[in-house]
């Protein structure tokens, strides 16, 4: 299981900015090295809009996650790649614990 929880603030064309929680189910399949990666989940994401018609809204998506993850077993580093609905490419570090 994995979650998460973001902020932003975007001014593009008009100022807007907010917050998101994620909360998804991880499978992960493979021996040694070398794995594959599934993610399935729910985005759930306020947005504040801070422009002439000073609305906000809650709104909600799934979230997909489709990827290669390199992590040794014995070793806490890891790298993932792939593809998912919300985020599109994905390339990510780190260190899991």
């Amino acid at each position: 299981m994995s979650a998460g929880i973001g902020l932003w603030d975007f001014n593009f064309f008009n100022s807007n900015n907010g917050f998101s929680f994620i909360s998804k189910l991880v499978y992960i399949l493979g021996a040694k090295n070398n794995h594959f990666e599934l993610d399935l989940g729910a985005s759930v994401q306020y947005d504040i809009k801070q422009n002439e018609s000073n609305y906000s809204y809650l709104s909600t998506a799934p979230n997909v996650f489709i990827g290669y993850r390199f992590q040794k077993p014995d070793n806490k580093f890891m790298f993932k790649a792939g593809l998912g609905m919300i985020d599109i490419l994905q390339v990510g570090v780190g260190y899991s614990f």
